[in-house]
């Protein structure tokens, strides 16, 4: 109790010190326990479901694809798979997440919603908080419709009346009876509101369906392995038994289903905690060095107990338990902060509008997190306390008393003091040198010319997948939606495309010169895009040479195409091509009809959601093939803000049970694309900020303290003829020489960490080199800058002793 009262006394008699000691230990506390909590939610801790270790999800892979590629399987392959297996209690299927056309009291939305298997939710262990759960006769064909809603729309849109089982609302244009509401916070497998059965339109005997996601719960016991082993021999059947669809799918790729769901946000997660520990590092460092500088200030106090009888156990105990009430203290902080910026950091993930954290992820601090954070503060003691105590402990009694508080007896702290601060640098640069990159690629991402105005028309996404399910009754729609919107007076110019909310997103398919020698150098991958009559127009463009498509082109008696000018500087010289033909070889190595060349447009950015895969691409007339999911874009004569509403609402006269989701200019769903580097550059470069400040202050700390211990040298020096720019040099010259060395050392770090992160870091980046000249000649000079700040405030001390006065002092 006595060292403790003395400690408490120590620090209340050091503000300074304390202040910044405390806060930089809770920030780097704070920093690492709040990612931590997010890693541990989204990849350790698993889904939120009984037993969750045992659920697994289940792909298709072509053995002679690259590791990790592999997609999923048929209805066709799921019902052999539900029949055959014997090592899972039960398979579960659904298809892909996305949203769907929901009317409720007469207003249309899009709601995120899934269509699965009846037995889903008794495989993942979960019953309805209110009604029942689906049943086997629920996906009968010729079914009523029913869905399960989640509490949200309970809540919001049917006000949470105890009578919701029986209410009904529009799902897809059909009528839908509401079965059960599911419990709050419930979201499996990312965001859904709403849960309806899946019932298969097509003959369990057709050679393949669509494809779904499928997951399944091992049965008590069988491993991964067993089960994959199983799998394989049933896709290996499969295969043999249909091989125009499923030759190459022999193999199979089970994994832990909370991995699968996760994917997305696996690299952004770790990333940031590798940054956070980075920082944590950089704040004991720091803590270290401060500790370094007091030891050295309380030598002669230390070698005076030490004279006394003290024994080095003794005072390494009572530095240690300065130590540890600073850190005690620091963690309180810490984690008092750590609510705050977790909220905020899950906040960033969750507004990831493509790929953002699922909303069953807990980041609360559990006690697996809690028990994290006490090894963080464990680390922080011994790191920021341990070692300077050990050191002072080491000290020789007598020579400090003979040769005073400054004395050579502790050039060893001066020196590892000086070490720490080479360190914080070092850390400091390569979190600046990774932060900048990703900050430069994000910005070039979002400025990235797409070949037109991307901010001058309104773009947003149909699902027709369920109210218009053949390929014959989407044609008929798309013509109508041309026809009725083209009338509408707000708008000037209106296009279909199979584009992706008109930024990118399409398919690359291998396609043929007519009159080539042999397939070598003359068969490569081009970008394809289905596109409507007047959709150049639409986007402000013009065709560069021949025309764009016209109402119904099969008048023509010919298939015609557009290519754009990439093509045709790459496979054609840049000559002209009109009247040329070309054809695509389809995935199943199968050669459609020979295409006439009608036009050569501009430059789109064909797949702009995959950047490194623009160039060379080709446009096919949409009345040829109207997708499930296409785009529509429109152009007004009013500003497009104020087109969002006429345009809902067209679209509403159409079919009042369509509605249009992610309606916004491109520039705006480009940006948010992006969205999952422009939270991992922002929060690192808050990152990189804050142990840029916490490597000055720790300069600073090392620096004053050198210019207090060599006082009667400068004395000494101006007392001989040393005029005040030699001082402040010299005080500059030991800050600079830690720069250059603890830079020399960064730049080794992040040159190592682009080597090691490879090709992985490589293609996160976006027209940036991960050796980007510009990037670390920023780098170096924020850290000058910094420098240059440390050392001011303790030159012009230095150069403003009086020689006289510290003659006297000494």
């Amino acid at each position: 109790m006595n060292d403790l009262k003395f400690a408490f006394r120590q620090l209340l008699k050091n503000p300074g010190f304390t202040a910044v000691a405390v806060l930089t230990l809770a920030l780097g506390i704070c920093t690492v326990t709040t990612q931590f909590s997010i890693f541990y939610g989204v990849l350790l801790r698993g889904l939120p479901f009984p037993e969750s270790d045992r659920l697994v999800s289940i792909t298709l892979r072509d053995p002679s694809s690259p590791p990790g590629e592999s997609q999923g399987p048929s209805l066709t392959d799921f019902y052999e798979w539900q029949r055959e297996q014997r090592s899972c209690e039960g398979l579960a299927a659904s298809d892909s997440y996305r949203w769907l056309n929901v009317t409720i009291d007469g207003t249309p939305r899009p709601v995120s919603g899934l269509f699965a298997t009846y037995n889903i939710f008794s495989l993942l262990g979960i019953k309805p908080l209110i009604g029942r759960d689906f049943t086997e006769a629920d996906v009968q064909p010729g079914a009523e419709p029913i869905a399960l809603i989640s509490h949200n729309i309970w809540v919001n849109d049917f006000g949470g009346v105890s009578d919701i089982v029986g209410r009904t609302f529009r799902l897809e244009g059909r009528v839908t009876t509401v079965i059960g509401v599911m419990p709050p916070g419930f979201a499996y497998p990312s965001h859904e509101q709403i849960w309806a059965p899946l019932v298969p339109a097509f003959s369990e005997t057709s050679q393949r369906g669509p494809s779904v996601g499928t997951f399944a719960r091992l049965k008590p016991g069988v491993t991964r392995e067993q089960a994959t082993a199983e799998f394989i021999g049933i896709a290996q059947r499969i295969a043999r038994q249909f091989p125009e669809s499923n030759r190459h799918l022999t193999s199979v790729q089970i994994n832990p289903l909370h991995q699968t769901l996760a994917g997305g946000l696996r690299n952004t997660v770790l990333a940031l905690l590798v940054a956070a520990v980075a920082v944590l590092v950089i704040a004991c460092v720091n803590v270290m060095n401060l500790q370094f500088v007091r030891v050295s200030a309380r030598m002669r106090e230390l070698a005076m107990r030490g004279a006394l009888g003290a024994s080095r156990a003794r005072l390494l105990r009572q530095m240690l338990t300065e130590g540890v009430l600073l850190v005690l203290v620091s963690s309180a902080a810490g984690l008092a902060l750590t609510h705050w910026t977790a909220h905020l950091s899950r906040t960033a993930l969750e507004q990831i509008r493509f790929g953002g954290m699922p909303g069953w992820v807990v980041t609360g601090i559990d006690p697996g997190v809690l028990a994290f954070t006490l090894i963080v503060i464990a680390a922080s003691v011994l790191v920021s306390s341990a070692i300077p105590a050990f050191v002072a402990s080491r000290v020789d009694a007598m020579t400090v008393l003979k040769e005073g508080a400054h004395g050579q007896s502790n050039r060893s702290v001066s020196r590892l003091g000086n070490g720490l601060v080479v360190a914080q640098i070092s850390l400091t640069c390569a979190l600046l040198v990774v932060s900048l990159l990703q900050v430069k690629s994000v910005t070039k991402h979002a400025s990235m010319d797409l070949g037109f105005q991307t901010d001058a028309v309104l773009a947003g996404r149909l699902s027709l997948e369920a109210g218009y399910p053949t390929p014959a009754a989407r044609v008929l729609f798309y013509e109508r939606g041309l026809r009725e919107l083209r009338a509408s007076p707000e708008f000037t110019h209106v296009a279909f495309t199979s584009r992706s909310l008109a930024i990118g997103g399409g398919w690359t398919e291998r396609f043929e010169l007519e009159g080539s020698n042999g397939p070598e150098g003359e068969i490569s991958y081009i970008g394809v895009e289905y596109v409507s009559d007047g959709y150049f127009a639409t986007l402000g463009l013009q065709p560069r040479e021949g025309r764009e498509f016209e109402p119904d082109e099969r008048r023509h008696g010919e298939l015609p195409v557009l290519v754009n000018s990439a093509l045709v500087q790459k496979h054609f010289g840049g000559g002209s091509v009109l009247g040329r033909r070309v054809r695509l070889l389809r995935a199943d190595n199968l050669a459609s009809a020979w295409r006439t060349i009608v036009g050569v447009v501009p430059d789109t950015h064909l797949n702009a959601l995959e950047p490194r895969r623009n160039g060379a691409g080709v446009f096919l007339p949409m009345e040829e093939s109207v997708r499930p999911f296409p785009t529509l874009i429109v152009r007004g004569r009013a500003p497009v803000n104020a087109l969002m509403e006429p345009l809902r609402r067209a679209v509403a006269r159409i079919d009042p049970n369509l509605t249009l989701y992610s309606l916004a200019t491109p520039q705006i769903n480009l940006r948010a694309w992006n969205g999952h580097a422009r939270v991992l550059a922002t929060i690192s470069t808050v990152f990189a900020i804050l142990a840029c400040v916490l490597a000055t202050v720790g300069l600073y700390g090392v620096v004053s303290f050198a210019v207090s211990r060599r006082t009667k040298d400068f004395g000494i020096r101006m007392a001989l003829g040393a005029d005040r720019m030699r001082i402040m040099t010299l005080v500059f010259g030991q800050g600079g020489l830690q720069l250059i060395i603890g830079i020399a050392t960064g730049m080794a770090l992040a040159l190592a960490f682009v080597q090691i992160g490879g090709a992985r870091f490589e293609n996160f980046l976006y027209q940036v080199s991960p050796h980007d000249p510009f990037v670390y000649g920023v780098v170096i000079l924020l850290l000058a800058l910094a420098t240059t700040l440390a050392c001011f405030l303790p030159a012009r001390r230095a150069a403003h002793v009086d020689p006289i006065v510290a003659l006297r002092t000494e």
